[in-house]
């Protein structure tokens, strides 16, 4: 699978982003690390899901929890599953965007455990 120029910009750009956000220490700021709440991420699930460099694309009567964005730009962590081999969950920390029911791409996605 190719990225296109737009998927790889945006890829380049949330890596960007997180390098310039890992550099920031607000005030309030413990150094104990929090947990995030897995509960306000939202998990997608597809007919099939592709890893490619650190992005996933699922394709196929996506679908998406009540108050998941369903068309547009996904902010901050999701999830995305592939509904044949639920156990490949792909947790991805740079948003993306979706077209519910066709597809859904996620940025900053190691792979699936």
């Amino acid at each position: 699978m190719r990225l296109s120029s737009r998927t790889f910009a945006l890829v380049v750009t949330a890596a960007a982003t997180a390098a310039a956000l890992a550099t920031v220490s607000p005030a309030h700021a413990s150094d104990d690390p929090v947990p995030a709440d897995e509960s306000s991420a939202p998990t997608y699930v597809c007919d099939t899901v592709l890893h490619h460099y650190g992005s996933v694309l699922g394709r196929g009567h996506c679908d998406g929890p009540d108050g998941a964005v369903k068309e547009g730009e996904v902010v901050g962590e999701a999830s995305l599953s592939d509904r044949q081999n639920p156990v490949h969950k792909y947790v991805c920390l740079f948003g993306g965007r979706t077209n519910l029911p066709d597809d859904v791409t996620l940025n900053g996605c190691p792979e699936a455990d």
